[in-house]
């Protein structure tokens, strides 16, 4: 394990998607990533979350959600994206055990919280139902919802 730098936060597919697509809580979002980015926080993520990412934006087209085109461009969209990506197995074995501790009902989930409690920085998330499962355990892990719009730095 090596040290990240002093200001590191860690975002899933719900927050980032935010970003990429207009939603519900976009301004938060963009809010908190300009905070982030004057500060020089820098962003984690497991590798799994352009999986994630690529799932939801199809998922949208197939609903007819999104237009092809706009899934696709916001897919472009997440490269210019300055995230650190980690996956190692030691990764795997670490959000299996938090999934199996937290009760949760798949392991994609627990992949970020485990490289945030590995590294010891706060994960930011757009799914509410995730943060009412794993909040009480993990007060690292905050809400997009709930987010002030001048929030504390890392």
């Amino acid at each position: 394990m090596f040290n990240l730098p002093k200001r590191s936060v860690c975002v899933d597919a719900s927050f980032l998607l935010q970003l990429l697509v207009e939603a519900k809580w976009t301004r938060q979002a963009e809010s908190l990533w300009a905070q982030w980015c004057e500060a020089e926080v820098n962003l984690i993520a497991p590798t799994l979350l352009y999986y994630e990412i690529c799932n939801i934006l199809h998922q949208q087209v197939r609903h007819n959600d999104l237009l092809p085109e706009e899934a696709q461009s916001a897919l472009e969209m997440v490269s210019v994206f300055k995230i650190t990506f980690y996956g190692d197995i030691l990764l795997h074995y670490q959000a299996a055990r938090l999934a199996r501790n937290l009760e949760l009902s798949a392991t994609y989930d627990a992949h970020y919280l485990a490289l945030c409690e590995k590294y010891g920085v706060e994960f930011w998330t757009a799914d509410k139902r995730l943060y009412n499962s794993v909040h009480s355990a993990l007060p690292w892990v905050h809400l997009l919802q709930e987010s002030e719009v001048d929030c504390h730095l890392p």
